[in-house]
């Protein structure tokens, strides 16, 4: 009997053990459940929010390249602007050559044509007699005393060996400009031959140049302030020359020609 009751007594507690087991599963896995339910959503809403930000990231490089792309579009349009600007200017500077050759073609020929016009300086070798005494030597040649038509003028004698074409063209040029030249305080120019030989130009003759008077003896108050207007005086004329001003470009004493006013 009383191992019935033990038996009897077992089953029941296994039944009931059965049953508790039995009541547990489905909670542990309700639990289970929930958690990784949690889990999930957990790493959804990481899931998204990386999302989001490989999103925003695409979107600011997106419109990192499209302001690039407006970017290169913008300096091709320079680089194109420029291209035609230079291609512009080069053409105005092709232009303006042909232009600077024309008038340089034109001042050639109408200096030309006014120098055939003008060579009323010229005089025959014939009327110039030279002396043996020398005043005076230069890179040009050298100066000597000499006599045209009965006055006593200075000639200068040109050397043979610089007379190339364009110096000849030079020589003729400045005694078309000298011959155009009259005021007090300029040498005077009175003519030059333009032949074959020793080329002579001719001028009004003086006593003493000023580097040869300073050898001398020193001048006074009075007469540097007389020499140095007499000289501006001369340089303004020249400059405000019509319609091209003439520049001497060699001033200096031996080039300042003096004449004696009075015996004091």
């Amino acid at each position: 009997m009383e191992n019935e009751l033990e038996q009897i007594r077992q089953r029941l507690d296994n039944e009931i053990s059965l049953r508790n087991t039995t009541e547990q599963e489905p909670r542990e896995k309700e639990t289970i459940i929930n958690e990784q339910r949690t889990t999930a959503e957990t790493q959804g809403q990481t899931f998204e929010e990386e999302l989001n930000l490989r999103t925003g990231q695409i979107e600011s490089k997106e419109t990192a390249l499209r302001d690039l792309r407006r970017l290169l579009v913008e300096e091709r349009q320079q680089k194109t602007d420029l291209e035609e600007r230079l291609r512009n200017l080069q053409l105005e500077m092709e232009e303006e050559r042909d232009r600077r050759a024309s008038t340089e073609r034109e001042l050639n020929t109408a200096t030309e044509r006014q120098t055939h016009q003008t060579r009323d300086w010229i005089i025959q070798r014939k009327e110039v007699v030279l002396s043996g005494k020398v005043l005076g030597k230069g890179a040009w040649g050298e100066v000597l005393e000499g006599s045209f038509r009965s006055c006593q003028v200075a000639v200068k004698k040109i050397h043979d060996m610089i007379l190339s074409d364009h110096n000849r063209k030079l020589f003729e040029r400045e005694m078309t400009i000298a011959s155009c030249c009259r005021h007090p305080n300029l040498l005077q120019f009175i003519g030059a031959t333009n032949d074959d030989g020793h080329l002579l130009f001719v001028t009004e003759l003086l006593e003493i140049s000023l580097r040869r008077l300073l050898s001398q003896r020193a001048l006074n108050d009075e007469e540097i302030v007389s020499l140095s207007m007499n000289v501006a005086k001369g340089l303004n004329y020249l400059h405000l020359n019509r319609p091209h001003p003439i520049i001497h470009r060699d001033i200096s004493s031996a080039n300042v020609l003096l004449w004696r006013r009075d015996e004091c």
